[in-house]
């Protein structure tokens, strides 16, 4: 290759870099300019005004609850502190925040808001927090939980803010990341059920706890690990359940991953009633017919 031929060959090769980094660059900024309004939506909500008692029974009520429905001793730290969660794959970077304070700053039906609607203060989405999960959660329950959250003591936590990045931000312009409002839309109001009896019972523990990983309509998620769908309870019986339940362990001892980190966490603490409960609606005809 001759002099002039070797330095337009370099040439060719800076200028391919440099438009390739050129159109990087220009990508990323539309990414962030296009996604930026859906971080930024605001969504219509309701104010629910819930009593707070203040009676030790149902503040020790509540702690239990709150251990269940994991808002405490879980997602929000040790205790109900906060914490940061970090994806590098998503790029995002979330505090699941200090519930002590926020139970006692913001008001009842600013806290009922961001738990059951997933819509925060300003009025835009919460991000990862599992609303669909919480939007059948009764009133007396709620209420509860609230109760035994103002009684813990402060916790001074120091948690960054939200930061999304590029990944986090293409996954939400192609539908892969979930507005956790509008799955809120999707889920089956189930508040007129009379859960005294155990059938429904079954289908309110159902519906407001295993609904985070196993999806709003118990059908299964095809990410986060690929929860199956609950229909699987079908193999199992009642004594091997209430094994998976309160110690992770499944049928063959199969690893079940966070399956076995929420049963001992969360799930232990059910009552031998609500376990009943719980299996008899999963292995009943109308599940079967809810998941049609």
């Amino acid at each position: 290759m001759t002099e002039k031929g070797y330095y337009k060959a370099w040439r060719v090769l800076i200028l391919s870099i440099v438009g390739v980094l050129a159109f990087a660059a220009f990508f990323a900024i539309g990414v962030y300019i296009v996604s930026q309004p859906m971080l930024e939506r605001t969504y219509a909500y309701k104010d629910v005004n819930l009593i707070i008692p203040t009676d030790n029974d149902s503040i020790v009520e509540g702690g239990r609850q709150a251990r269940i429905h994991g808002c405490y001793n879980s997602c929000h730290g040790t205790g109900a502190g906060g914490k940061m969660f970090s994806d590098s794959l998503l790029g995002i970077s979330l505090p699941a925040p200090n519930l002590t304070m926020l139970a006692n700053n913001l008001s009842v039906a600013e806290f009922e808001r961001s738990v059951r609607q997933g819509i925060k203060q300003d009025g835009t989405a919460v991000h990862f927090m599992p609303a669909p999960m919480y939007y059948n959660l009764s009133d007396t329950q709620l209420s509860q939980i609230i109760a035994f959250l103002r009684r813990l003591p402060d916790e001074d936590t120091e948690l960054e803010e939200p930061s999304f990045g590029l990944s986090y931000r293409w996954s939400l312009l192609q539908g892969e990341e979930r507005i956790i409002p509008d799955e809120v839309a999707k889920v089956p109001y189930i508040g007129h059920l009379d859960i005294s009896e155990p059938l429904n019972h079954g289908r309110y523990l159902a519906m407001t706890t295993c609904s985070q990983c196993h999806g709003p309509r118990l059908h299964g998620r095809a990410d986060w690990g690929q929860p199956p769908s609950l229909v699987v309870s079908t193999v199992y019986s009642f004594e091997d359940f209430k094994l998976l339940l309160t110690a992770g362990e499944a049928i063959g001892g199969r690893n079940v991953g966070a399956m076995r980190i929420a049963s001992k966490k969360r799930f232990s603490n059910f009552t031998k009633e609500e376990l009943e409960h719980l299996y008899l609606y999963l292995t009943s005809d109308e599940f079967m017919q809810d998941l049609e």
